[in-house]
């Protein structure tokens, strides 16, 4: 045995042998078991990083300036942006922590207000884009506040409705002379001395010159129900009715319903809606006592009269126009249905209908004057 210990032979095979190995990573290209695949980023994170990127912008351009024109800078990159409000609550950005091209200049921003026919104001936006309401509020707050510029606005507008309303009365009494000539055309110079049958009939007929424009046809509907309402009282007081006379008939609905539909019939009329089913007592006891009464009552006071009465002017209506009772109920309902609505498409047609149902009445209402 050798001193330091026994060596191996070149042929033993129990010696240990020394091998060269590479450090190198092991290769990872199979899926760890157990482990999941990268989440992708949240949409918070990704507008964070698109506002980083943005402000980052933002801080080069500021300090591409500061350089170019000799500045010393007076906000961090980074901080040029600020915090911006969001959903988070961010506060807005100190303005003395913005590194601002030069010091805040007066900007004088010229805009214009035009005065509609009716004198008020529109502020047009100053960049063109239809109104301002912020201009608005600058000029309401500069007419508030008072001074030369408000006195100055002000004359503007009150010449602009001046001359509206003179324009206005101008073609008001043009229009209204126009409608008077019609007028006595029509029905003659007697229609002057009947103020009330030629005021409503004057309505009317301005009235359908709107033609369906809004508020033309309420206009219409509304003169022509006064027409006939004022005919039916006239009537009432002109041929009066006791009672005495209508108490046998009054005191059941059928009965009351029996004699007011054999009177129409009686007179010429056709139908009688339920529209003049009234109480007959009723409706005389107003009437004697001076009572303006609807054109409901006073309508079926006139049937019981012009059935008694052979002069009675509602056989000449009922000669010229049948279905007259019909109408005025058809009347009463389109009342009541432009009273609530908007524009109706068939506006032009029905205030035709009505100017002729409302001519019908003018030369009975002008002999009970």
């Amino acid at each position: 045995m050798s001193r330091g210990g026994p060596r191996a032979g070149p042929g033993s095979s129990s010696a240990p042998r020394a091998t060269r190995t590479t450090s190198r990573p092991r290769s990872s290209t199979w899926p760890t078991r157990g482990r999941r695949p990268p989440r992708p980023p949240r949409p918070e994170q990704v507008i964070e990083v698109a506002r980083l990127d943005r402000d980052a912008r933002e801080a080069r351009r500021v300090r591409e300036f500061e350089r170019g024109q000799g500045l010393a800078p007076v906000a961090r990159p980074g901080e040029t942006a600020g915090a911006r409000p969001g959903p988070g609550g961010d506060r807005p950005p100190d303005l003395d922590r913005i590194a601002f091209i030069d010091a805040p200049e007066p900007v004088l921003v010229v805009g214009f207000a035009t005065a509609d026919g009716s004198g008020e104001l529109v502020a047009h936006d100053p960049f063109g884009v239809g109104s301002s309401a912020m201009f608005g509020e600058l000029l309401d707050r500069c007419l508030h506040d008072g001074g030369p510029l408000a006195e100055r606005i002000r004359g503007v507008t009150r010449t602009k409705a001046e001359r509206a309303e003179r324009t206005y009365r101008q073609a008001d009494a043009t229009a209204r002379a126009h409608v008077e000539s019609v007028l006595v055309a029509e029905f003659g110079a007697s229609v002057r001395s009947d103020e009330d049958a030629f005021d409503l009939m004057t309505e009317v007929d301005l009235a359908v010159m709107l033609g369906d424009q809004a508020g033309a046809l309420e206009r219409v509907v509304h003169a022509t129900h006064r027409l006939y309402e004022e005919l039916f009282r006239r009537l009432a007081r002109g041929y009066p009715v006791s009672v005495d006379s209508v108490r046998a008939i009054s005191p059941t609905e059928t009965l009351r319903r029996s004699a007011i539909e054999e009177a129409a019939h009686r007179v010429g009329f056709q139908t009688v809606p339920r529209l003049f089913d009234q109480d007959l007592r009723e409706a005389a006891r107003g009437s004697s006592t001076g009572k303006d009464l609807p054109l409901r009552k006073a309508g079926a006071l006139a049937l019981v009269a012009a059935h008694r009465n052979a002069e009675h002017p509602l056989h000449r209506l009922a000669a010229r126009r049948p279905d007259l009772l019909s109408a005025l109920a058809a009347l009463g309902t389109m009342r009541n249905r432009v009273s609530h609505g908007g524009r109706d498409p068939s506006a032009a047609q029905d205030a035709k209908w009505c100017r002729e149902l409302a001519a019908l009445a003018v030369p009975e209402l002008i002999p009970l004057h």
